[in-house]
């Protein structure tokens, strides 16, 4: 190779950066509400920390509304059968 060649020879892009693996936030939380760092399900709500009990009422809610919502689309279902037919 020639000083020609490798004054003007095409500079190859540097390697990318790898990148982090995306967070699956579901499988974060389930694994810090089991962990040891946490007191859901261990320690009476009212004995939990600020922080935790926030953290707790988040959980228990979150755990709650799939089957809240599947109850009261069983109850609308229920409903609307039993109406009246005009």
């Amino acid at each position: 190779m020639g000083l020609f060649d490798s004054l003007f020879r095409k500079k190859s892009a540097p390697a990318p950066e790898p990148q982090p693996a995306p967070l699956d936030k579901n499988r974060f939380l389930i694994g810090l509400s089991e962990s040891e760092r946490t007191d859901f399900g261990r320690v009476d709500f009212d004995e939990q920390p600020f922080e935790q009990q926030v953290f707790s009422a988040i959980w228990a809610l979150q755990r709650d509304v799939p089957v809240l919502r599947l109850e009261f689309e069983a109850l609308l279902g229920a409903l609307a059968s039993s109406a009246p037919a005009d």
